[in-house]
């Protein structure tokens, strides 16, 4: 349905996107969101895999986002335009909540003064090493623009849980085949890993279950000794009904301080 336009609508910047709405709150989006999308065949969420444009050769460009966008959220009943979200700040922050990464980690990059301002911003460490930054490690976060694997199997430990966010199509990688292979793996759609992610595509790797299954309890996760693998490893790609459910509830907070500025 068109949007009409000529009606009111508001700009919701990424200042405010962090002032409205708070990590806990939403993750549990986040989780009903990605619940939704498995129960597709029973009336859950039905998307297609986005479509993407490369322009690698734009990548080495500075002074902007890795990730531009914009979201717009839009009334369901009758399509009205009700509001623009900076998407820069609710991807970077339904990436983190849909991934439900813990806050107190040891920090690598291939940039030191980047991973430095990181490690300020969270009070967390830095290590000079990528294996030393893995090592022990109870939980792996991985966000990197890498095409060639950077994580190894022989530097994690048995156990440990490996989000992997970065290497995004196709021909790209960030973890190694002796991670990938010896995963339970998780994603958050079989349909989009199948496309997007090289990881999974190159090594071959089977995929147990959607997170949205392992949250509705549709496939609760066995011990990784009764399935005979090393890790729990889950693909982040990102989808569309996470973009949608965080707009949403953008939109609707920053109305709802609207209203009560209002004098009665």
């Amino acid at each position: 349905m068109a949007s009409n336009c000529s009606l009111p609508f508001v700009y919701i910047s990424g200042e405010e996107v962090r002032r409205l709405v708070g990590m806990a709150e939403l993750i549990e989006e986040m989780a009903r969101g990605l619940r939704w999308v498995s129960e597709r065949d029973e009336g859950g969420v039905v998307q297609p895999v986005r479509t993407v444009v490369r322009v690698d050769k734009y990548c080495g460009l500075r002074g902007v986002p890795s990730h531009q966008a914009i979201v717009i959220v839009l009334d369901p009943r009758t399509g009205t335009l009700q509001a623009i979200v900076d998407g820069v700040e609710i991807t970077n922050m339904r990436t983190a909540a849909a991934s439900a990464c813990a806050a107190r980690v040891r920090i690598w990059g291939r940039s030191a003064a980047s991973a430095q301002r990181c490690a300020d911003e969270v009070r967390a460490k830095v290590s000079l090493s990528l294996p030393d930054a893995l090592r022990d490690a109870d939980v792996v976060v991985a966000v990197t623009l890498a095409t060639e694997p950077l994580i190894r199997g022989e530097w994690l430990k048995t156990g440990a849980v490996v989000i992997s966010v970065g290497a995004c199509h196709s021909d790209w990688r960030e973890l190694d085949d002796d991670v990938m292979l010896n995963s339970l793996v998780t994603v958050d759609s079989c349909d989009a890993a199948m496309k997007e992610s090289g990881d999974i595509i190159q090594s071959g790797a089977e995929i147990f279950a959607e997170i949205g299954e392992v949250i509705s309890g549709a496939k609760p996760l066995p011990s990784l000794s009764d399935c005979g693998k090393k890790f729990l490893m889950f693909k982040s790609l990102g989808m569309a009904i996470e973009d949608v459910l965080s707009g949403t509830l953008i939109y609707h907070r920053f109305m709802e301080r609207q209203t009560s500025r209002q004098p009665t």
